[in-house]
């Protein structure tokens, strides 16, 4: 595979990162790197032709399971094959052909990371500690996430609390609380293992993405589980309707309990408090939260990502209601799938679709719960890897 990594250092010096500096300041508040959300009492967002696109049936029929032992057999089956075949490949297989990776110093102050994701379109920063020369950990939207609800708990000032050094902020008593914070070294995988170990690596650690490194100590590549989800669609593309992994794969998700499914599937309005939208993904550790009407219909989708478009002129106020946090953001088709659809089905939408999460919707598009690539994977590994 031919490529290249794309390291783009934020602080420090050639020496230091390891990298050439990036060039341009990053300042917060006015700067073209952030969409500028003009603040209304009223929002129209015209929300009246809702766009559900649904995953493609592949097979007419779905297989049907006997029992919960029949479910332990197929999953025991299917999880087999799939850690065998990752096994035969490695992180290398997996990379991109470009990878564009974000560095920032952990001296810098907090909104330098979080800028710097922004601008170059990553959903991740790498820590770099100049005193020790290692890497020191991962920054996510999560991570922002966190310190604009303990600000709010706190009453602190965000702008103050953004400019605030990384390695203070991770230092703090408080944020000591949040296990995620307490991870202070980089969890990363070496470029010559194998896949199967990066599975291993994401589930044991309850992690979402792990850095490749390569002999030479760099980072050159960032794996999540929707990585692993493409590399399994690749050997699906080339396999008979007939063959072993096909026929496992053609029972229905809800049948073999992967995702979540009931009337309380956690949802927000319009009219949602964006702190009470925060909250909710934290404390029910989801990636997003559909967004929906008096009847239940799924209008859009609200992600961790998104909060970034609540910065207005270096503030975020997050009293806004939804509509007019998003009122600025492109919206997309909201994708879909019944839960009697094919694990073959479920995960080929996941893939063809590029999202995390897709919206589980009943015969009236009510929302009735979601499944996450995460979900695949944690089903698959949770008897063991």
């Amino acid at each position: 595979m031919e490529g290249h990594t794309v390291p783009i250092a934020i602080g420090g010096t050639e020496n230091s990162l390891g990298v050439e500096q990036a060039s341009g300041a990053f300042s917060l508040g006015g700067g073209s790197y952030l969409r500028s959300l003009e603040l209304q009492e009223t929002v129209n967002i015209n929300y009246e032709s809702i766009e559900l696109k649904y995953a493609k049936p592949v097979r007419k029929e779905r297989r049907t399971l006997g029992g919960a032992q029949e479910v332990k057999t197929v999953k025991t089956k299917l999880a087999e094959e799939m850690l065998r075949f990752f096994k035969t490949k490695t992180c290398y297989d997996a990379m991109l052909s470009s990878t564009q990776i974000v560095i920032v110093d952990i001296n810098l102050p907090l909104r330098t990371a979080f800028v710097s994701a922004l601008e170059n379109k990553v959903p991740c920063g790498i820590l770099w500690d100049p005193m020790t020369n290692t890497h020191a950990g991962m920054m996510t939207v999560t991570d922002y996430i966190t310190i604009l609800l303990r600000t709010r708990e706190s009453g602190e000032s965000i702008i103050e609390l953004q400019n605030r050094s990384i390695r203070l902020w991770r230092d703090d008593e408080r944020m000591q609380r949040d296990s995620r914070t307490n991870k202070k070294e980089l969890i990363y995988i070496r470029l010559d293992k194998d896949l199967g170990e990066v599975l291993k690596a994401l589930y044991t650690n309850r992690i979402k993405r792990i850095p490749v490194v390569s002999q030479a100590g760099e980072v050159i590549s960032v794996l999540t589980y929707t990585t692993m989800l493409n590399v399994v669609l690749q050997k699906l593309h080339n396999l008979e309707s007939d063959s072993d992994w096909m026929q496992l794969l053609s029972y229905g998700v809800k049948d073999l309990g992967i995702g979540c499914y009931d009337n309380n599937t956690p949802t927000c309005t319009l009219e949602t408090k964006v702190h009470e939208v925060l909250s909710s993904l934290m404390q029910k550790k989801v990636h997003c939260l559909p967004i929906v009407d008096s009847q239940r219909r799924c209008l859009d989708v609200f992600t961790r990502s998104d909060v970034m478009f609540i910065e207005q002129d270096g503030t975020y106020d997050t009293e806004l209601s939804l509509a007019s946090a998003i009122a600025t953001r492109p919206r997309h088709a909201v994708f879909a799938f019944s839960p009697d659809d094919t694990l073959c089905e479920v995960m080929r939408h996941l893939g063809s679709s590029g999202v995390h999460v897709l919206v589980a919707v009943d015969e009236n598009d009510s929302v009735c719960g979601y499944i996450s690539v995460t979900h695949v994977f944690s089903w698959l590994l949770e008897e063991g890897i």
